[in-house]
């Protein structure tokens, strides 16, 4: 009895933990800025120019629904959509294109973010819409 005691909180220590990463990466933004450069401060003292690019989900979809950047540029989802959404590579239901762009679900008039270093093109789409799809082009 003891045993299966010390398991069962195991288990639902493990569960804790699984639950609190998920909502750790999920942890939206409040406020993003539209397409301006954002200035990082390293440990080594140099700054750092971060652009930034903004893909806003609506009613009628992503906008803009394809969007070239430069290796290093934030891209943030932001949904204004009136309903949650949720952020997620290619191809639906599985999303295992690309699982970094797994974002996950996102509140109405809350965003997530996601910086893109290597060169590609990513395909997303909204989980809970599959028709409300997007690209994203590194070059």
């Amino acid at each position: 009895m003891q045993k299966i005691l010390i398991a069962l909180i195991g288990v639902v220590i493990i569960g804790i933990a699984v639950f609190s990463f998920i909502r750790f990466r999920n942890t939206p933004i409040n406020s993003p800025t539209t397409t301006n450069p954002v200035q990082n401060q390293e440990n080594t003292g140099q700054k750092s120019i971060v652009e930034e690019q903004v893909i806003t989900l609506t009613t009628s979809g992503f906008s803009p629904k394809s969007l070239s950047v430069k290796p290093g540029t934030k891209v943030v989802f932001l949904n204004k959509s009136g309903k949650s959404a949720s952020i997620n590579s290619a191809n639906h239901p599985d999303h295992l294109l690309y699982p970094p762009l797994n974002l996950g679900e996102v509140d109405n008039n809350q965003s997530v973010q996601l910086l893109f270093e290597n060169t590609g093109t990513y395909a997303y789409h909204d989980h809970y819409n599959p028709t409300a799809t997007g690209t994203i082009t590194v070059e």
